[in-house]
């Protein structure tokens, strides 16, 4: 039967470039549902434990690709400016930089249309309360690209609210994809929280409270561990892609 599945795979695939993609999209997800994760993962929990080592992967990855574009995006364009000679350009580049910045991120904030503003994390303890809903990858994306327009463009803006949404928007695709129910979203919005935390800070343990703290209120010793496990993953992977960082450094004064 598992050999059928990656057959029916394979003829579903040539579909979607080929005729009525919509369509074979719907079966390509069926058949992974019924032909392959029903069969791997037949219990509820055990899908839920494997979405929560997905999502904590995912989200470390993000949450270091974010850190590095915010990253990349400001040393390059304060280089820039520190290579005028003129005093004058320079004076003129420091006040014009951060006001075009935040010109181009207004512009496709309005005409994007999506409720990508804001810090992120009063819209995810909206959505945990049931206030609102949580946006998808889509405010992500928007959210990504604003975040890194502005802060390089000189913005005194932290990255750790966006951080929360833009990872919070990953849950929902990984709950479809390990076909769990969506009460479980209030359990896999905190360890998308925490993951994002703990790599964009190199911070599992600070991650993992704030999660408790600011998002759950409360813990259980399931949730606790779905936490602990994400942020772990995410902070390994955080070591492996950039070396591991400290939050803030000492500088040495007078050989001290």
């Amino acid at each position: 039967m598992i050999r059928f599945s990656f057959d029916r795979f394979r003829q579903l695939a040539r579909w979607v470039f080929l005729n009525q993609p919509r369509q074979s999209l719907a079966e390509l997800a069926t058949v992974w549902k019924v032909q392959v994760l029903l069969r791997l993962f037949p219990r509820e929990s055990t899908r839920a434990f494997a979405a929560t080592l997905v999502l904590g992967a995912v989200c470390g990855l993000v949450a270091v690709a974010f850190h590095g574009s915010l990253e990349w995006a400001s040393s390059h364009v304060w280089a820039l400016l520190a290579d005028i000679r003129s005093p004058l350009f320079g004076a003129a580049g420091i006040v014009l930089v951060p006001a075009l910045a935040a010109w181009i991120a207004g512009t496709i904030l309005v005409r994007s249309k999506l409720p990508a503003a804001g810090s992120g994390i009063p819209q995810v303890k909206a959505a945990l309360a049931g206030l609102s809903p949580i946006y998808g990858l889509k405010v992500a994306v928007v959210k990504f690209v604003l975040c890194v327009i502005q802060v390089g463009g000189g913005a005194s803006l932290g990255r750790e609210g966006p951080t929360v949404q833009i990872c919070a928007a990953l849950a929902p695709p990984v709950l479809k994809l390990f076909a769990l129910p969506k009460s479980f979203l209030r359990r896999l919005l905190p360890v998308a929280a925490a993951a994002g935390i703990a790599a964009a800070f190199n911070t599992p343990i600070a991650a993992v409270t704030f999660a408790m703290e600011e998002l759950m209120g409360s813990s259980t010793p399931t949730a606790m561990t779905g936490l602990v496990v994400a942020a772990a993953i995410a902070a390994i992977l955080e070591k492996l892609l950039l070396g591991g960082h400290v939050l803030f450094q000492a500088l040495g004064i007078g050989g001290f």
